[in-house]
C-alpha cells in the first residue's frame, strides 16, 4: 500500500485516492526525499538525538543501562543522599515511571533507597 498526501477534502470524505497517487510508482529502491523537512531544527535535532543514543546503547551494551538509567545513576552518584522528587525533577521524569525505573535498577544492585528520616 502505497502513501500519500490527500489532495482535498472531497477525495477524503469518499476515501478515493487523487489521480497522482493512483498512476505515479517510485522504485522501492528510490532514496526518500525529506524535502524542506531537513530545514526544521526540531527535526534535525531528532534524528541527532536518535543517532547519538544509538551509539550510546552500543557503548554501554554490557550494562545494559538506557540513557535516563544511565542519568539517574550519574546524578544519584554526584548528590548522594538527595530524594528520589529531586532526582526526577532535575531529569524531567514524571513519578510514576521513576519509581518504576528505582524499582529496576535496585533489583540489579545498581542504587539503593533509603527512608528519609
Amino acid at each position: 500500500m502505497a502513501v500519500s498526501r490527500t489532495t482535498s477534502t472531497a477525495a477524503a470524505k469518499t476515501k478515493k485516492r487523487p489521480a497522482a497517487a493512483r498512476t505515479r510508482t517510485v522504485s522501492p529502491a528510490a532514496p526518500i526525499r525529506i524535502g524542506d523537512l531537513s530545514d526544521f531544527l526540531g527535526y534535525s535535532l531528532k534524528r541527532a538525538q536518535l543517532r547519538i543514543f544509538d551509539d550510546f546503547i552500543g557503548c554501554v551494551a554490557a550494562l545494559q543501562l538506557t540513557p535516563a538509567q544511565f542519568s539517574v545513576l550519574m546524578l544519584v552518584d554526584t548528590n548522594p543522599g538527595r530524594n528520589q522528587t529531586e532526582i526526577a525533577s532535575t531529569l524531567g521524569i514524571l513519578r510514576p515511571n521513576f519509581v518504576a525505573m528505582l524499582d529496576e535498577l535496585e533489583s540489579r544492585d545498581l542504587c539503593v533507597r533509603v527512608r528519609s528520616s
